[in-house]
């Protein structure tokens, strides 16, 4: 039996729009069902505990990493069916030749040669493998700036916790990166209901764009005074990143060094977060 063919969608775009973010959700919920991408899934997130569900995602997103590599394109490429996803995420055509994309084990699949995509392609795969395990509240994340638009994952875990899965900013940002951004709306990727506001059925929030999961304050006060040694960081209860380094700015630390800390002042953390 020849493979089938892998096809893909073609639009023109600077941004995400609808046509994208529609084509995007259709190709990840129908590969999220297929064996292949559930079988991936699976083995990966088996790396991590049983029921810590964002090590699961951290799983899928080194599983990712592994197999993939950001490139960018002069137009969108969206690919509108789990054979076309698969092909080129994964470089099929180079490592298993021949063969149904959909039907292959790619745990087992020889590594010859990396897929590729931009941030769109690299979505459509996380948004797929996060269903391959059965996650049910999974978000396209549209950050807007000057520069244009970038899409990523955000996922709510059946434990509450908001996990955001960015490959993309991948080697300078680690798991759990965001873009930052003061313009970012959530498309679930079943319905596709804009939102600018915190996810539904979500407990807690994070920064830029929702609320701090880990800020920094000091004592009796969360905004000003004291002396730096004694500034100490709240963590959320949904916070299990533990501990962290806080950078921030030279002419912010100038400020803080003199026990000043103000409302708005940012800092970002060893895994790419930034904090207000």
């Amino acid at each position: 039996m020849n493979a089938p063919v892998a096809t893909q969608r073609t639009i023109v775009t600077d941004n995400p729009n609808r046509l994208a973010l529609e084509t995007m959700s259709k190709t990840a919920r129908a590969a999220g069902r297929v064996w292949a991408v559930r079988k991936w899934a699976a083995d990966l997130a088996a790396q991590a505990p049983a029921r810590n569900y964002r090590e699961q995602l951290r799983a899928i997103y080194d599983g990712v990493l592994r197999r993939c590599s950001y490139v960018m394109e002069p137009d969108e490429m969206i690919y509108g069916s789990p054979a076309a996803l698969i092909c080129w995420m994964v470089a099929t055509d180079a490592n298993a030749p021949g063969r149904d994309p959909t039907t292959l084990d790619i745990s087992w699949m020889p590594n010859r040669r990396k897929g590729f995509g931009d941030c769109d392609d690299v979505s459509t795969l996380i948004a797929a493998l996060a269903i391959g395990i059965g996650m049910q509240k999974i978000y396209f994340r549209v950050a807007r700036g000057n520069a244009g638009a970038h899409v990523s994952v955000t996922v709510v875990t059946p434990k509450g916790q908001i996990v955001d899965v960015d490959p993309v900013g991948h080697p300078d940002h680690q798991f759990g990166w965001s873009a930052p951004s003061s313009n970012v709306t959530y498309y679930d990727i079943n319905t596709l209901q804009p939102s600018s506001q915190p996810l539904a059925g979500a407990e807690t929030m994070n920064a830029p764009a929702r609320m701090p999961e880990t800020y920094f304050v000091a004592p009796g006060n969360a905004m000003a005074g004291g002396d730096l040694n004694g500034h100490w960081a709240a963590v959320a209860e949904t916070d299990f990143d533990g501990p962290r380094v806080l950078t921030m700015p030279m002419r912010q630390w100038n400020l803080a060094r003199r026990g000043v800390m103000l409302d708005g002042m940012s800092g970002i953390d060893e895994m790419g977060r930034v904090y207000r």
